[in-house]
């Protein structure tokens, strides 16, 4: 695949895009660091830390397991970025700057996923230098993906896997033969998040009718390649964790009504699909000028897709954060693909238009990052820090002054379950049963009193029981509380004193000795 634009000058125009895009991520990435009596720490967002967590202890020899030498569950639904992170774990580099690998590694994904987009779009337009910058500018500047990606989510993978999977089916339309790498890349996607069924599926099914003459190899390829690849995943699963499905799986999506997870889903997923299109008010009209081919479908299928999927899901845990989600980004490239396209057959051989085009386009990339939240100016251009940087700058500095206070086999009790207890190092209790098997079958809370039932579910976050966690595990030490943390304090009270480490309360047993 040709990933640079074949006109010279539009090469030069993208890699210059390219070389600001990668500056602007290193600063983004440095932003999201923090200093701890002198040291540089790089973190990743939390749910990544869990995963690093995971990564660490397979590398080290304790197995895929959150606590070594605890209970095999499986808290994590990035089995193929674990692996890549345990890789990582391998090399000699301290704690505090290996997160740092893994974002340079998704800057690396992230960069090359502009050039896939841009050459999508280049395909869909005839060639048109247009439709190629708009999709490099749109793509490599979007704050929410960046955000995901480059906070160490697996995002950067999917996103770039999805991306050459849509490159490969349109060209399939137009080649002899289905091309041998799309199915295997495509499965290869759901090693990395098991959703990724949803695109599979999609490219499958939209390839099957739209295709005819080679519909028989996209069934046969397609679906071989996807039982093969649920298959090897699911007897994996089977033979080391004893399940059918991750532990996440459970977490967030049993013991709460279907329908009032769905009405969720489908109100943030609006509210985020509502600023995206004011944001691309201006160039969503470039639209009309795509041709009605199957080339267009099949991208505009994706991105329902993924819309579906979010809504299905009950969208994600941090929607009140108003940029698009984990599983919207995905997507989001290949909607930008599809617009810059128009926009580049609406300007096609008349000069003033292809000017007015590539002014839309720049305007947009400011719109609609300024649109995904009430501060998106000031966290597009970094001068506020991304989403929970703050938050992680405190927790690493708690786990970092508790290490050498601790005593190895002290345990303790957490919300944050990845950066705390990853530079802890302790065994530690996941209260939100992420890597607890017990908290994760445990029905959801409901909305109570004054809540809204039809944004009141956050994944992943509504499974607590402190009388099993707290009261039956009986950690020497709980580092933070969820909800119902003022109903809680007069019994951990009673059981536990309140002391102060990095400006933070924590509570200690009065049984343990758990210092040094």
């Amino acid at each position: 695949m040709r990933l640079l634009p074949a006109d010279p000058r539009t090469r030069r125009i993208v890699v210059a895009i390219l070389a600001v895009y990668i500056v602007y991520a290193l600063a983004f990435i440095y932003r999201t660091s923090f200093l701890i009596d002198g040291t540089r720490y790089f973190s990743l967002f939390d749910d990544a830390m869990v995963s690093m967590r995971y990564a660490r202890n397979f590398a080290h020899g304790a197995g895929l397991v959150w606590n070594p030498g605890g209970e095999r569950i499986e808290g994590f639904t990035n089995p193929l970025w674990v692996l890549y992170m345990a890789g990582l774990h391998l090399l000699p580099v301290a704690a505090a700057k290996i997160s740092l690998l893994v974002q340079l590694t998704s800057l690396a994904l992230l960069a090359l996923n502009t050039l896939v987009t841009a050459r999508l779009a280049e395909y869909l337009s005839g060639g048109s230098r247009v439709s190629t910058v708009a999709a490099a500018l749109l793509t490599a500047f979007y704050y929410p993906l960046n955000n995901w990606a480059l906070q160490g989510m697996e995002v950067g993978a999917l996103v770039l896997i999805v991306g050459v999977a849509a490159w490969l089916a349109v060209r399939s339309f137009d080649d002899p033969l289905v091309s041998p790498w799309l199915y295997p890349l495509l499965g290869l996607g759901t090693f990395v998040r098991p959703d990724a069924i949803v695109p599979y599926l999609t490219i499958l099914g939209v390839s099957v009718i739209a295709d005819r003459p080679k519909r028989r190899q996209h069934l046969k390829l397609g679906l071989t390649v996807l039982l093969v690849a649920l298959g090897t995943q699911t007897a994996a699963r089977w033979a080391y964790y004893g399940g059918l499905l991750p532990n996440t799986y459970y977490l967030k999506m049993s013991g709460y009504p279907a329908g009032l997870r769905i009405a969720r889903g489908a109100l943030v997923t609006t509210q985020t699909a509502l600023r995206v299109l004011i944001g691309l008010v201006l160039v969503i009209p470039a639209l009309a000028f795509l041709p009605r081919d199957r080339r267009s479908g099949l991208l505009a299928a994706l991105v329902l897709a993924q819309v579906a999927y979010s809504v299905y899901v009950g969208g994600d845990a941090w929607e009140w954060a108003r940029g698009a989600n984990r599983y919207l980004v995905v997507a989001a490239p290949l909607g930008f693909a599809l617009l810059a396209a128009g926009l580049g057959r609406f300007a096609v051989g008349v000069p003033i238009r292809q000017r007015v085009a590539l002014g839309l386009a720049c305007l947009s990339v400011l719109t609609v990052n300024a649109a995904n939240d009430s501060n998106g100016w000031r966290t597009w251009t970094l001068l506020d820090p991304p989403l929970h940087v703050t938050d992680n700058a405190t927790k690493v500095r708690l786990a970092v002054a508790l290490r050498p206070m601790l005593k190895p086999d002290a345990t303790v009790a957490v919300v944050w379950a990845g950066a705390e207890p990853y530079f802890l190092n302790r065994t530690a209790i996941d209260l939100l049963g992420k890597s607890d098997s017990v908290i994760a079958r445990e029905p959801m809370h409901r909305p109570g009193p004054g809540d809204d039932p039809a944004s009141f579910f956050w994944p992943g976050h509504l499974k607590y029981e402190y009388a099993y966690s707290i009261g039956r595990l009986r950690p020497d030490l709980v580092l933070e509380l969820w909800r119902d943390s003022l109903r809680l304090k007069p019994w951990l009270q009673i059981r536990y004193r309140e002391m102060r480490v990095a400006n933070q309360s924590i509570y200690v047993s009065r049984d343990a000795h758990p210092f040094r």
